[in-house]
This record gives structure tokens, C-alpha cells and sequence, in this order.
């Protein structure tokens, strides 16, 4: 290298020295052009890899003498025409020639497109058409069974969806601190509303509209009034939620027009600020969703419409539960605090969601199925006399409805309806026109019963009645509004109540894509389509099947459109769809049992750009990454420099972010590996099974270091194995800096010359090593109070915990036999909040499903805090955190901690704040020095082995076998039960005993033990006392050790002095002379590997023994979370996760933890014993209970 040599040749059977060399180029300045390059691979074909390597020395101007490699080789010429082709291996298709597997069948397909019967035998190899007649029928057959299959194809991928994203709402930092909500004088009482301007008092102005006010120029006024009184961010709107029907416009809503005017007035005043609007039940995210309300689904149809149009008045839509938690109002004011990338959204009870449109395709095999749908019984069609009506006429006809009953307001006047009618009559179809207006209720209810006594119940509705409106938001008037309603949304209505009674086996009804996406001008029809959408939902509940059909464009509808409004959608990207394709689309809607589908034939290239000109718009997120994964990228994101990237990032929404990256990632892989087609790279298979192997994996992390600028590890492709995690990791560390100037590492990075020995403990080091191996514990304190918390108090205790103790996890080293690190992480951004009271008898079972939430010392949160409120008025609050983190002592010393303030800097780094370069150097040098630590440790476990052999022999046992049948190695949820003993009672019975509250725990705990087996064959019981030894300043997470000590149990229930002097002076003894040989092969724990960890879980946890772990007189502070103390409180510990072997493995368990405060002594006993065939909750309350009646104790036991 200082010599200046640029290419490098490793001559080895497997690259052993490239890997290093090539991370070293990296590391040095003006070395990015230098080639390093292997011969031989051990998983590659001797010959193949020595190609490969001419190949790259060739391209590095380093040519081989072709005429020695190859001497009878001889040189061509090239061909003059493009020689080197790219196949295509298409999917095979139901129609068209892509399905054809040679010419033969090609020849097949032709004569039955041609109805050649002839050439059809002749291919088939029939000769001479014995029956012309049968063959003639099964060519017909087959061309009308291709051809259809066509149709339902091309009707197949028109289909669309409207889904619902769980999304993490941006809630900091707030740029918008003070808001104008309007409401009608009976709203003001609104939960949400009393619950904003009680929570955020000086963010938040009611101003209280009249309905005599509901006029555009009136809001108009008020709006400018309110502004000049006080600077506001936005307006929020209630209005909408006003279900009333308006007295002046039948069908429609008081909350429907109050949101059209009021955004006519926000655009008349020019306030420039956003419009936010609140509904209450317009949408289903989800089945515990109720149906949609119709008139506040039609605020949505206008909202999306109004946005279009004004894209830089409009905030968005929100939609509400009825009932908020603290926390849902806490959501609620973030969204609008904070500028969001969505404008679609619903807050539920588990967060907020996010609208999207998704392709909604059918599977292959259903789409290749003939139709079966076949309508029964007299069927009714609105809007017969339209276009599409006709086509829909003639369709129920051939699928078998008969009679037909054909409703418009103009039939009898209609020739085209009049001819219709005489063809369907010839054929044998009974048909009945009628002139009715579907509004008119009573006109429509008249007609409805002569049809029901002319021909028995109506089996089939189509209702396909409408009235286009087109006028642009500030020019509607509400006449307009009530015209474009009444056809559409007012008729259905009509229909749906007069046929309750014996509703119809099948319901359609036609809506329009406006509904989906809004429509520029088109605001009254899109929510009068979006009140059809969310009705087809309540029928749906109800039983009937019904399906709304949001159509975009049916070519036979642009004779009856004006020609501007056609050529306007053509040009967005809204082309025209066949009736035989759009009737085939509804059909297989009616058969896959959809309510709500979108049916348009959308050229995304096209209708995007045009749709997000003015403002992007999440709702079509999905639909933008299918429209773009086409593009090819390899060659202008390869050549894209890092800043050009994060400015790219810096203007996409999460979604696009990661299918930017996705594509980074898979040029660069592709680049790597010399692959002709970066798109043709499966994301999701694994870098090793695309063909990267060491060394190539280099080059990515080389790539891909300056395609994005960051100091990526040497184990990337290790740590995250397809490009699909990778870019997802990649997505995570650029999404804080994609909007800001690129700078350099080394001016971001902080040296310090001393680095903080962070580094875990022994002792953690080996908990760690436990935790991944076999299984984890956790710690769970549980405060009832009688009363309500005071939520400010536990909020800045929630603070505090994350602080101390509490606000750290563990960062693993790249270094697979270096000790990991602590740093900081202070948990959980939220408490969680129950929304819904329950008894105060279930406390211990949430308890229990606090207890089931994932902690994870690692990845987070290493703790949670959950608050649930009682029936009775009452509050219960669980602190759950992971032992791995801190012990039980140290726990307690957090908790004490946080309820009094003091929040102790540890002084741990952020995570990732070092580079892996510093990390790979800081480690290594570490390790090395613990070198002396680590040769003793070894030494000291070879004794130990060679003292213990007879022991090891008989308790280790092999790991678990993989299971290879359900419940071979089920999670075990290991009974548990806690018993609370008046502190009084209990300090009186150890006293006559003769012992510490500590000894009679043990002895009580012998006791157990010889109630439930767990003894051994001399009728001795082994008791492993937990002791502490932290310290002043101790910030070790678990600094403890083990105490064993074999004790007598006979006597313990009368005379527990002997015991006690025994296990005073054991415990004593381990304190001032530790157990050397217990500690000194702790070193060893960062290089042990999983599976000897496994195996050694028998000799840590066997023997037999009973575990007592007690933390003694509970610190006050630690019974007051919210400032205040508690009524009840107990602490205990949890193994969950634990799995049959391991437990087995260990030889079973039995765990007496305890501890003193508030006037009680608290055992919480969990126990799992091999010598039972079923350990059961009620078994062990049955053992604990005769165990403390031995020692004359009463006791509660839960």
C-alpha cells in the first residue's frame, strides 16, 4: 500500500486476506478506486472462480495472455446486430398468446378464434370430423370460455381497496400551539371538546356557532372576528358530527352542509391557516368498528373533494370514538400540533390509523372459475333508463333475473328503454317499466308494493340512479348539494327502509370512485357516493349482502357526460372501462363478497403526478411505490451522491422513504454481484443466497457507505441478512438526518480520551448470556391506591424511572468475545393507560398481562409502566422491568429514586454513539487487558470441573431436542401464588422461634419444600440464599451472589435456632470470604457460546434447592409512585417465557421471594416441580397455606 499499488491479488484456495485488506482500503483516505481480488472460493467451482478473477484483473487493466489460457482459441468477428439480449421468462397468463406453450397449441387457439372446426380436428389429430355438429359446439364453447376468461382477467386488475395503516403520528416538537374549534352550542359539551380546553386550557378557544348563523358569509364574519382577537394556528371543526337532518334539504345532514359552508367561508375570509374536520363513526378501520355512519361518511366524500380543490386551506379529516382516554386526547392534540404527512386519519383505541388505497386483485384460481352468481326472483334496477343501467338490465337478464322491474324518472318517455324491453320480452324475460322519482318516499313505496303483489318479494336491488353534479367548491350552493343527493344517496336510503322488512337477498349499489379519492368539482356527488358506501356497511351488519361498487369511468357513460368532464378525467390518468369488463368486475365482487370495492382502470404514471401536483397525499402511498417499482434505477441511484439521497428522503413520506432505499439497496447488491437487473432481485431472500459472500459483502458495505454517507459496519449483510432489513435498518438511521446537510463522521463523532468503561459487569455479562441462552426473569411491583392517581405525580415519576437504574440497555459489541456495554435508553415515551375501568378482583390479572408484555434489556423497553383504573374508583399502577437490567435491590433503590426526585447520571452514552471502527478498537484493546482475568477464570473452571465431575455428570443435561410436536417444549406459565402476613404477627412468631424475619422465611420455605417433595433422599432441603452486595455507587445491574446452605427442616415449625445460627454464618461467611471459585470463571461468560449455556442451566438452577430472595423492609418512597403513597402494595418476581425443557432441564423450580412494608410481610411463592404431573395454582395456594398454618400464621393468599 505505500507503495501505491492500486490492485490486489490474494493466490489461496478461500479469501482469507481480502476480507481485511479490502475494509482496510476503505478506512484509508484516496483508496476508494484500489481492487482487491480473490482466485479460488471454497463454494465456487475451481474454474469458474479463476474466470471470475481474469475477468476483473482484465477490467482493471491488468489483461492475461489469452492466447496461453486458450491456445486453439481463435478470434471472430463480432455479429453487426445487438448480440446480447436480455430473456424474459413472463408469467404465464389466462388469455392471449403468452399463454401459448408452442406453435401446435398456437394453431389450437387460432382455430378457435376463427371457428375453423376443421383445422381444430385437424390439430387435435381427429381426421375427418366424424360429428361436425358436437365439435362445433365445443369450439364455440371454448371460444366463449377463452374470451370471457379474458374479461374476468382484465376485470381483475381494476380492483381496489381501502385499508387502514396503524401509523406513529408525529407529536413533537409542536409548531402549532393554539387552535379555534368551532362547535354548535349543544356539541360544546363534548367529551373530546371539554377534554381539550381542560387539558390544553391556553391552547384551545371554543367558539360556539348558532344555527341561525349557518350561513357562508355569517362563519365568514365570525371566522375573521375570531382572528382578530388572538393569532391561531388552525380551525378544528365539530360541526360535522351533527347527524340531525336539515329542515330546508331532505336527506341531508345539518353536519353535511355546516362542513360545505364553513369551507366556503374559511376560503372567502383567507385566513390561510388548515381546516380540520371531526367526525364521528364515517369509517370502519376495523371489525370491532362498528358500520359507518352514511352522513358523516358523506363528510369525508366532501372533505377529500375540498382538499383537492384547496389543497393549501385543508388540514385534514379526523375521525373520533365516542369515548376518549387522556391518552386519545393526548393523540388527538399532537396531530394537530404538529404538521402531518396523513390527512385521512381515525383514532382508536389502539392508536391512530392512516387510510390507504391498496390493490384488492383476486386470486388466480378464482379468477379462472366461471361465474356462479345467479340472481333468483324479481329483480328492481334504479336508473334503468342510463347508459349503465341498460348494460346492467341486460346482464341480470342473461345471469337469470326474471321479471325485471325498470325504475327512472322518465321510463315511459325513454325509446332506447322501450326497445330494451321488447328484446328482453322476446327472449322470455317478464319486464316492467315504471316513471318514479326514488326520492319521492312515498311515490317509490307505492311502486315497491305493486311489484311485491304483481310479482312476491323482491330478491335482487340494483340501484344505479344518479345525478352528476360539476361545480367547483366556492360556486356549489346547497340546491346543488340536495339535487346531486336526492338521486343518489336520498334513493338509497328510500330503498333500503321500505325493503326492511323482508330485505333482498342481494343489494347493489353503484357508487363512484369520487367517494375513494375525492373529486376536484365534484364535492356534493362524492358525498353523496360516500353516504352509498358507508349504507352498503349497514346492510352488510345486518345480514344483507350488499356491495358498493365505486366505478371510475364506464366508457358507455361518456356519451351522457359533457365532453370537458371526459377529457378532463382521461387526462388525469381515468380511462374509459369497457361494460362488459366493468359488469365482470362487479360480479366478482357480488361472488368474493365485498362490501366496499373500487373499480377503475387508473394509468398511475399519469393520474399521480397530476393528483399530488399541489399537495402529496398518503392515501395513494401504496398505489405510488407499485407505479414506480417499474422505473429503472440502477444506473441514476448508483451514480446519486449522498447528499442528493437525503435530499431525495428528506421530501417522502415514511412508506416511500423505504422503497427508495429498498431500490438503493438492491442496485448496489446488484452492482456487487454483476446482475444484469436490479428489479429482478427478490428483497426478501437472503444476501447469502443471492451469491454475496464475504467479500462481496465488503464491496456493499463500501457501496453503500457512500450512497448514503453513514459508517456502516463490517456485519452489515450479518446483522441484517436481506436487502428488505436492510433498508428497513438503513430507513432508521438516515430518518433523523435525511433533511439535513450531510456531514462528515468525523466532525459529528466525540473522542474521548478516556473512554467511560461502561462495559457490563461479570456477573451481568453472564445474566445476559443467560437471558438469550435459556430464559429471562422480571421484577413486578403492583401499587393500589382507593382512589384516583394523581396522573402529573406519576407522569414525572414515569420521568425519573427513565433516569437511573431503569434508563439504560445493553449494546451489544461487534466483537463476538468482548464484554457489551450500557447506555443510555430511558424507556418507554408513554404510560400506558387502560381506557376502560375494570373490578378491583381483576387486578391480579392484569396484573399478570402486564406481566406477558415483551421487555427486552437489548432492543427495549427494558420497563414499562401501565396504570389501570378501578370500578370501584380506585387505581392500580404496574412497574414491570427486567432483572438482566437491574436486581431486585437495585430496583427497589430506582423506585425510592424516582418518588423522591433524585435522578442519578450514570453517564452512559447514547446508543450508537460510537462508530463500529471505535467500537472494534475500545474493545479489543479492553479485551486484551482483561486477558489475566480471562486465563484465571479458565484455570478456575477446570478445577471446579475436575472437582464437580460425579456432579456435572449427573446434572447436565443436553439441551432441548428441537420440538417435533406441538407442545414438545410449550411456554410454561409457572403457578404463582402471594401471601400477606401482619408484620406484627409475623415479627412475634420469629421471635419465639428464635430467629430473624430472614430465618423464619427459610424456614418456612423448608417447610414448603418438604410439603411438596423437594427434598433430598436424607430428608435434607438446600436453600440458595440471594445475597446482595451492592454497594455505595454500585451501578452493576445484579450485584449479588449465591449462598447454599443444606439445612434440617424437622424442627423448623418449633425451634428455628439451629437453622438460623447456620444460616447467619454461611451468609456472613460468603460476604467477607466470596466464593472464589463461584466468581472467577465469570470472565468466561462473554465468550461462552448459547449452547453451553444451555448445558450449564442444569448445574446453576439443579440440586434441588429452594431459592429465597429477600429484599427486606421496603423503602418508603417506594410506595408512592404519584407522590402519594399507595393502599396496597407487593412486589415479586416472574419467569415468563420459561419453556417445559428448560424447567425440566433445571431440575424444576421453587421460588420463595419476600419483603416488609406497609405494615405486611409478603411471600410470593412460584413453583414448578418435576415430580408432578400437573402444577396448578390451586395446588400451590394448598402447599403455602399448610406450610404457614405449621407455623401458626394467618394469612391472605391471592
Amino acid at each position: 500500500m505505500a507503495a501505491g499499488e492500486c490492485t490486489f491479488v490474494e493466490l489461496s484456495p478461500h479469501p482469507v486476506l481480502a476480507p481485511a485488506l479490502t475494509d482496510t482500503l476503505a478506512q484509508t483516505p484516496g483508496r476508494n478506486q484500489s481492487a482487491v481480488i480473490p482466485t479460488l472460493h471454497r463454494e465456487r467451482p475451481d474454474h469458474d472462480s479463476l474466470a471470475s478473477t481474469l475477468a476483473q484483473l482484465h477490467n482493471h487493466g491488468h489483461s492475461p495472455s489469452w492466447s496461453a489460457l486458450y491456445p486453439h482459441a481463435r478470434t471472430v468477428a463480432l455479429p453487426t446486430y445487438p448480440f446480447q439480449h436480455r430473456p424474459y421468462w413472463l408469467a404465464p397468463t389466462p388469455t392471449g398468446d403468452a399463454g401459448v406453450s408452442g406453435p401446435a397449441e398456437g394453431a389450437l387457439w387460432k382455430a378457435v378464434d376463427d371457428d375453423a372446426v376443421d383445422t381444430f380436428a385437424q390439430v387435435l389429430g381427429l381426421g375427418d370430423a366424424q360429428n361436425g355438429a358436437t365439435l362445433a359446439a365445443v369450439v364455440r364453447a371454448l371460444r366463449q370460455w377463452r374470451s370471457e376468461l379474458g374479461v374476468r382477467s382484465a376485470a381483475n386488475k381494476l380492483r381496489y381497496r381501502v385499508d387502514w395503516r396503524a401509523i406513529t403520528p408525529k407529536t413533537f416538537p409542536p409548531t402549532r400551539s393554539r387552535w379555534l374549534v368551532l362547535a354548535f352550542p349543544e356539541q360544546a359539551d363534548d367529551v373530546w371538546i371539554t377534554g381539550l380546553a381542560a387539558r390544553y386550557a391556553e391552547a384551545v378557544d371554543v367558539l360556539t356557532i348558532e344555527p341561525s348563523e349557518l350561513e357562508r358569509s355569517a362563519l365568514s364574519a365570525s371566522l375573521t372576528n375570531a382572528a382578530t382577537r388572538a393569532h391561531f394556528d388552525g380551525v378544528v371543526s365539530f360541526m360535522a358530527t351533527d347527524e340531525r337532518a336539515h329542515r330546508d334539504y331532505s336527506g341531508i345532514s345539518v353536519g353535511l352542509l355546516s362542513t360545505l359552508l364553513l369551507a366556503q367561508a374559511h376560503c372567502d375570509s383567507g385566513l390561510g391557516i388548515p381546516l380540520w374536520v371531526i367526525t364521528q363513526g364515517a369509517v370502519v378501520v376495523s371489525t370491532d368498528d362498528g358500520p359507518a355512519s352514511p352522513s358523516q361518511s358523506a363528510v369525508w366524500g366532501l372533505g377529500q373533494s375540498v382538499c383537492l380543490e384547496h389543497p393549501d386551506q385543508w388540514g385534514g379529516l379526523v375521525d373520533l370514538p365516542q369515548s376518549p382516554s387522556a391518552r386519545d386526547i393526548e393523540l388527538f392534540y399532537g396531530i394537530l400540533s404538529c404538521p402531518q404527512s396523513e390527512d385521512q386519519l381515525a383514532i382508536r383505541r389502539h392508536g391512530v390509523h392512516a387510510r390507504r388505497l391498496v390493490e384488492a386483485p383476486l386470486p388466480l384460481e378464482r379468477v379462472e372459475r366461471v361465474g356462479s352468481w345467479k340472481p333468483s326472483g324479481a329483480a328492481v334496477v334504479t336508473g334503468a333508463a342510463g347508459r349503465v343501467g341498460r348494460h346492467v338490465i341486460g346482464w341480470l337478464a342473461e345471469r337469470g333475473a326474471n321479471p325485471l322491474v325498470l325504475l327512472s324518472r322518465k321510463a315511459a318517455e325513454n325509446p332506447e328503454l322501450a326497445e330494451l324491453e321488447r328484446e328482453l320480452q322476446a327472449s322470455g324475460v317478464v319486464t316492467t317499466s315504471v316513471s318514479v322519482d326514488v326520492s319521492d318516499r312515498s311515490a317509490l313505496a307505492a311502486v315497491l308494493a305493486d311489484i311485491r303483489s304483481a310479482y312476491g318479494p323482491i330478491r335482487t336491488v340494483v340501484h344505479a340512479a344518479a345525478a352528476i353534479g360539476w361545480n367547483t367548491l366556492t360556486d356549489t350552493t346547497a340546491e346543488e348539494v340536495s339535487t346531486s343527493y336526492a338521486a343518489k344517496a336520498v334513493g338509497a336510503n328510500n330503498l333500503v327502509e321500505l325493503l326492511a322488512d323482508e330485505p333482498p337477498d342481494t343489494f347493489i349499489l353503484f357508487s363512484s370512485a369520487a367517494a375513494t379519492w375525492g373529486g376536484a368539482q365534484q364535492g356534493a356527488y362524492a358525498a353523496a357516493n360516500a353516504h352509498v358506501d358507508a349504507l352498503a356497511t349497514r346492510l352488510r351488519s345486518n345480514g344483507c349482502a350488499a356491495v358498493s361498487a365505486a366505478f371510475g369511468l364506464w366508457a358507455d357513460e361518456t356519451g351522457t357526460m359533457w365532453e370537458e368532464i371526459v377529457d378532463y378525467l382521461q387526462r388525469l390518468g381515468v380511462d374509459p372501462i369497457p361494460p362488459d369488463i366493468a359488469l365482470a368486475a362487479l360480479e366478482q365482487a357480488i361472488e368474493a363478497n365485498d362490501t366496499l370495492i373500487t373499480i377503475a382502470d387508473v394509468s398511475w404514471d399519469r393520474f399521480l403526478p397530476a393528483f399530488t401536483a399541489r399537495r402529496s397525499h398518503s392515501l395513494l402511498t401504496e398505489l405510488a411505490s407499485g407505479a414506480n417499482s417499474t422505473e429503472s434505477s440502477s444506473g441514476s441511484t448508483l451514480t446519486a451522491s449522498a447528499s442528493g439521497l437525503r435530499e431525495k428522503l428528506a421530501g417522502q413520506t415514511a412508506e416511500q422513504q423505504l422503497h427508495t432505499l429498498t431500490t438503493v439497496v438492491a442496485s448496489v447488491t446488484a452492482n456487487v454481484l454483476a446482475h444484469p437487473d436490479a428489479a429482478a432481485l427478490d428483497p426478501d431472500l437472503a444476501f447469502k443466497d443471492l451469491g454475496i459472500d464475504s467479500l462481496t459483502a465488503l464491496e456493499l458495505r463500501n457501496a453503500l457507505d457512500q450512497h448514503t454517507g453513514l459508517a456502516l459496519p463490517v456485519t452489515l449483510v450479518l446483522d441484517h441478512p436481506t436487502p428488505a432489513t436492510l433498508a428497513a435498518h438503513l430507513a432508521e438511521l438516515l430518518a433523523d438526518t435525511a433533511a439535513a446537510p450531510t456531514v462528515p463522521a468525523a466532525q459529528v463523532s466525540t473522542r474521548l480520551d478516556e473512554p467511560l468503561d461502561n462495559r457490563l459487569d461479570y456477573l451481568d455479562q453472564a445474566g445476559f448470556l443467560a437471558l438469550r441462552a435459556v430464559h429471562g426473569a422480571l421484577m413486578q411491583v403492583t401499587w393500589v391506591y382507593d382512589r384516583a392517581v394523581n396522573l402529573d405525580g406519576l407522569r414525572q415519576f414515569h420521568r425519573n424511572l427513565g433516569r437511573g437504574f431503569l434508563g439504560r440497555r445493553i449494546e451489544r459489541s461487534p466483537l463476538p468475545f468482548a464484554r457489551d456495554r450500557w447506555v443510555w435508553s430511558p424507556g418507554s415515551a408513554d404510560i400506558d393507560m387502560v381506557a376502560t375501568p375494570r373490578p378491583r378482583a381483576e387486578v391480579n390479572a392484569w396484573a399478570d398481562e402486564r406481566a406477558r408484555l415483551a421487555v427486552d434489556p437489548e432492543w427495549g423497553p427494558g420497563w414499562h409502566l401501565g396504570v389501570l383504573p378501578l370500578e370501584d374508583g380506585g387505581t392500580a399502577v404496574s412497574l414491570v422491568a427486567t432483572h438482566t437490567i437491574v436486581d431486585a435491590i437495585g430496583f427497589g433503590q430506582a423506585i425510592a429514586d424516582a418518588a423522591e426526585g433524585r435522578t442519578p447520571d450514570l453517564g452512559y452514552p447514547p446508543a450508537g454513539s460510537r462508530t463500529r471502527w471505535r467500537a472494534v478498537r475500545e474493545d479489543l484493546r479492553q479485551t486484551v487487558k482483561d486477558l489475566p482475568d480471562v486465563g484465571r477464570a479458565l484455570a478456575a473452571a477446570a478445577r471446579r470441573a475436575r472437582r464437580d465431575r460425579g456432579v456435572l455428570k449427573s446434572t447436565i443435561k443436553a439441551p432441548p431436542p428441537s420440538p417435533t410436536a406441538a407442545g414438545d417444549d410449550q411456554v410454561v406459565d409457572v403457578p404463582a401464588v402471594t401471601a400477606y402476613i401482619d408484620l406484627a404477627e409475623w415479627d412475634a412468631r420469629a421471635k419465639s422461634l428464635g430467629a430473624s424475619s430472614n430465618s423464619l422465611v427459610a424456614g418456612l420455605a423448608s417447610r414448603l419444600a418438604v410439603g411438596v417433595g423437594r427434598v433430598h433422599d436424607d430428608g435434607q432441603v438446600t436453600l440458595r440464599f440471594v445475597v446482595s452486595r451492592r454497594t455505595e455507587g454500585d451501578t452493576r445491574g445484579n450485584a449479588l451472589t449465591n449462598v447454599d446452605v443444606t439445612v434440617d427442616p424437622t424442627l423448623a415449625a418449633k425451634d428455628l435456632g439451629e437453622m438460623h445460627v447456620k444460616i447467619t454464618q454461611a451468609i456472613l461467611e460468603a460476604i467477607e470470604n466470596p466464593d472464589d471459585e463461584y466468581l472467577a470463571p465469570l470472565p468466561l461468560a462473554a465468550m461462552t457460546p448459547k449452547w453451553m449455556a444451555r448445558r450449564l442451566a442444569g448445574v446453576a438452577g439443579g440440586g434441588a434447592s429452594v431459592t429465597c430472595s429477600n429484599v427486606g423492609d421496603v423503602p418508603a418512597a417506594m410506595n408512592r409512585p404519584d407522590g402519594t403513597d399507595a393502599d396496597y402494595v407487593y412486589i415479586r418476581g416472574l419467569e415468563p417465557g420459561i419453556t417445559r425443557n428448560t424447567l425440566e432441564c433445571m431440575g424444576g423450580r421453587l421460588l420463595v421471594f419476600s419483603g416488609r412494608g406497609r405494615g405486611k410481610m409478603y411471600l410470593s411463592v412460584s413453583a414448578y416441580l418435576l415430580e408432578r404431573s400437573n402444577n396448578t395454582k390451586d395446588e400451590l395456594s394448598e402447599a403455602v397455606s399448610r406450610a404457614l398454618a405449621e407455623f401458626d400464621l394467618n394469612a391472605e393468599i391471592d
